[in-house]
């Protein structure tokens, strides 16, 4: 269903080099954040919100807008999940980002890693990412964020006029996120098509379906990014936590992925392989190439794909499962990291 030119496909994909690909949107980020909270003692939860605490922008986000419902800490724990996309570079942007107070935290590059798939293949084991095994991504970062953490490693990505005691928050802040983006399968895989894709879909983000009918096209992986809706309001965050906590085949106990603290690798190889059997349909999934709103008509609207009810369904249930997964793995990593 690939309908578009190869010279086209290539100024699409120079053109969304300069577009952030997000993992999760902020209520996804926010209820994983939310839950692993509620998964830690008392103490624990102290411990986090003592080094959140110190963050530079702990006066100027984590702590603001805090319903009167919410603990403190809680709000922290939610704001810091989301918080390394809300220092993401504005795209109109003009000055020099490494010495602007909030988009000096911004790095791109650490919210994902590229595994390739193409359609056919057979072997699904992860080996070298397609921005190459020495640039920076999710694993590399979040292995280098817990010598940060534990004070055992120096951090080259650190931002300046930090300090050691604001960066370690700042790093905090990172694992909250990191953990949560490898869960989102989009961020550890991209299809990769020898005549349309040769660089790979860069996670969904070159590829458009519809959600039904009647809706506007979105590229595959702002889809995923919102498969547990859009709304961002504590009390609606708060309630689905209470719904997915209630879910008898989301307890602690059946989630199976949870038998032993794996690797950060092995998260990504789930994700990896969640991609490909359930996002890419193992290449069966019909879409066609994405192209930007402003430029979007009739007849290319027309052209995209629907999703089958059944795939709407299977998406939301595997969403769930995710941030679950998450939350229990974040709020583990917490409790091992911060003494």
């Amino acid at each position: 269903m690939f309908g578009l030119t190869k010279q086209l496909v290539v100024f699409l994909s120079t053109m969304l080099l300069t577009v952030p690909a997000h993992a999760w949107n902020e209520r996804a980020h926010k209820l994983i954040g939310h839950l692993a909270y509620r998964h830690l003692t008392e103490d624990e939860r102290d411990r986090v919100h003592a080094i959140l605490k110190q963050h530079p922008h702990y006066e100027a986000y984590l702590s603001v807008g805090r319903p009167a419902t919410a603990d403190p800490r809680e709000w922290a724990f939610m704001t810091a999940s989301y918080w390394p996309d809300w220092v993401r570079k504005a795209q109109n942007f003009q000055g020099d980002a490494q010495a602007h107070w909030r988009y000096k935290f911004n790095r791109p590059n650490w919210h994902y890693v590229n595994f390739p798939y193409r359609a056919g293949q057979t072997e699904f084991e992860i080996t070298v990412p397609v921005q190459g095994p020495d640039e920076p991504n999710v694993l590399q970062q979040l292995s280098l964020g817990e010598e940060v953490i534990r004070g055992t490693g120096p951090d080259a990505g650190m931002a300046e006029d930090v300090s050691a005691e604001q960066n370690r928050a700042v790093r905090v802040c990172w694992l909250f996120h990191l953990t949560e983006d490898i869960h989102q399968p989009l961020h550890a895989a991209t299809l990769i098509n020898d005549g349309r894709l040769t660089d790979g879909d860069r996670g969904g983000n070159l590829l458009a379906v519809k959600h039904n009918a009647e809706s506007e096209p979105v590229n595959l992986h702002s889809y995923w990014d919102s498969v547990l809706g859009v709304s961002t309001d504590y009390q609606s965050i708060t309630k689905l936590a209470d719904e997915l906590l209630a879910n008898p085949s989301l307890a602690r106990d059946e989630l199976t992925e949870l038998a032993e603290m794996r690797s950060y690798r092995t998260w990504a190889q789930e994700s990896y392989e969640l991609a490909v059997k359930e996002v890419y349909i193992e290449g069966d999934l019909p879409v066609t190439l994405w192209v930007d709103k402003d430029e979007q008509d009739r007849a290319y609207r027309e052209r995209v794909p629907t999703l089958a009810s059944e795939y709407n369904e299977r998406a939301s249930e595997i969403g769930r499962r995710r941030v679950v997964v998450a939350s229990y793995r974040l709020a583990e990593k917490l409790r091992e990291l911060i003494e």
